[in-house]
């Protein structure tokens, strides 16, 4: 991208953000990222939105504390699987084709009726978290192995990938006491954060020791008895 480009795209997001009114933050405040996602017609766009942010994120001239919301819609979006921004993708991209074909998809009943407004506390705004230490290839390897004692210990052999990276998230953030490190949500690979691709290795790691084994037809790892 050119420098021209990301002037010209700064510049028109400076003329949109004229538009936020404190009336509209106001009333923006009693909607919750979390309201959106339990929404079902707020969803595919939602999960398009946290793709779209991670993506293009370093584009856009930024605070400290916008870097720190980013950080966090980054966290979240980081716990969904790569299946459900495809699906998400899918249902906008269905859409935009319906809508240039001229198909009307509205639906005339009930649904379409407005609903009383649900009066709801605001969300409190937490001070930003201190930054992690990097998921580099030894943490990474420490809590795979923390994980995979875990699971032999319950008497489980089999765990997903993504199992894997929700418990990897909540031992190497302490229970979400601390934020990502910003190499860590660099995003290496299509919709894949750096700190999935060092779970990955590690799992590669294990798997070259004969202690896991990924299973292909049904998609799951395997634990290895001793």
């Amino acid at each position: 991208m050119t420098q021209e480009t990301l002037d010209i795209v700064n510049a028109r997001v400076k003329d949109a953000d004229r538009f936020v009114t404190d009336d509209i933050l106001d009333l923006a405040e009693k909607i919750t990222l979390a309201e959106l996602l339990e929404c079902k017609p707020c969803l595919p766009e939602t999960l398009s939105l946290l793709s779209n942010i991670t993506r293009f994120h370093t584009v856009f001239e930024r605070s400290e504390k916008e870097q720190d919301v980013v950080n966090r819609v980054m966290e979240v979006h980081n716990l969904f699987p790569k299946a459900a921004n495809n699906i998400a993708f899918d249902v906008v991209n269905t859409l935009k084709q319906a809508r240039r074909q001229r198909i009307e998809l509205g639906r005339k009943d009930e649904l379409s009726i407005p609903k009383p407004a649900v009066e709801r506390a605001v969300p409190q705004i937490l001070p930003s978290k201190q930054m992690a230490q990097q998921l580099d290839a030894e943490k990474a390897r420490a809590a795979v192995k923390f994980f995979l004692n875990c699971k032999t210990k319950l008497g489980e052999q089999t765990f997903t990938f993504q199992e894997c990276c929700a418990a990897v998230l909540k031992r190497h953030l302490d229970n979400n006491r601390y934020r990502w490190h910003d190499a860590d949500l660099v995003v290496t690979t299509p919709d894949q954060p750096k700190w999935k691709q060092s779970v990955s290795s590690a799992l590669g790691f294990f798997s070259d020791k004969e202690t896991v084994s990924f299973v292909h037809r049904r998609n799951l790892w395997m634990i290895i008895p001793l």
